[in-house]
C-alpha cells in the first residue's frame, strides 16, 4: 500500500511507521492520520 504523509515497513514481525511531512513539521492532518490508522490495519492483518 502507498502512503503520502507516512512510510510504513514490516520487517521480522515488526512495523515502523514514520511520520513524514517535514514541510509542516510532522504535524497531524487528517490525511495522516487516517493513514496511520490504515497502516495499524495493514500491520494487524499481517500478524495474522
Amino acid at each position: 500500500m502507498e502512503f503520502e504523509t507516512i512510510l510504513m515497513t514490516i520487517a521480522d514481525g515488526v512495523a515502523q511507521v514514520t511520520l513524514n511531512r517535514p514541510q509542516t513539521r510532522n504535524a497531524l492532518s487528517s490525511r495522516m492520520r487516517a493513514e496511520i490508522t490504515a497502516a495499524v490495519v495493514l500491520a494487524a492483518a499481517e500478524a495474522r
